[in-house]
């Protein structure tokens, strides 16, 4: 078992416990390293030491190595390495939807049964809040993501380009998401910049 069968068995048992939609439905791709196996709270679970690891394995499982995944062909084609791979990752593809082949699911069971070890899912801490408004920021400027300019003065959480969650931001040593106001990585450590510019939790007002 490597990391991708670490990965896909760790997203099959989170999506089981908190997301169980997304067994039969497609979802974005950014759900996957923001909200289902984000690196930081499964580092443990998935046994992978490095967030580079962590990125090369979501990389394979979204180009669709092994059939774990289907997904837009043309997103498959560039992660695989097909494309230009200095410049291609999978957070260009935040908004692409991807669906879990059941198939896949179904070794994987099986696998499991032979074994007889179940898998805990790991339970995001805060998922009981998801259903509260989310952390917006004042956009400026362009999207640190993928470039694209954000609308000027409004409150937002995502990009509306990308659809990455403009509310975190990456260690520049090892990329690991962070909150805005952190001051240093929890993964390598790196002390990074603090950027705690009108982050603000979204009441009611429509």
């Amino acid at each position: 078992m490597d990391d991708l069968d670490r990965l896909f068995r760790r997203l099959v048992a989170n999506i089981r416990a908190e997301y169980p939609a997304y067994l039969t439905s497609a979802f974005p791709v950014a759900e996957v390293y923001q909200s289902v196996v984000p690196y930081r709270t499964n580092r443990a679970e998935l046994g992978i030491e490095m967030h580079e690891d962590y990125e090369l394995a979501l990389t394979r499982l979204l180009a669709g190595e092994r059939g774990l995944i289907c997904g837009d062909p043309a997103m498959q084609h560039a992660l695989s390495g097909a494309g230009d791979a200095a410049k291609i990752t999978y957070r260009n593809y935040a908004a692409s939807l991807i669906e879990i082949s059941t198939d896949a699911v179904a070794r994987l069971d099986e696998s499991m049964r032979r074994s007889g070890r179940p898998i805990t899912p790991t339970v995001s801490p805060v998922a009981p809040a998801r259903a509260a408004a989310p952390t917006t920021i004042v956009a400026s400027g362009p999207c640190a993501f993928c470039g694209g300019a954000l609308p000027d003065g409004r409150r937002i959480t995502f990009c509306p380009y990308c659809g990455q969650n403009v509310t975190v931001k990456l260690c520049p040593a090892c990329s690991a998401e962070l909150d805005v106001d952190w001051s240093f990585c929890p993964v390598c450590g790196r002390e990074v910049e603090q950027e705690t510019a009108d982050l603000v939790e979204s009441d009611t007002e429509s």
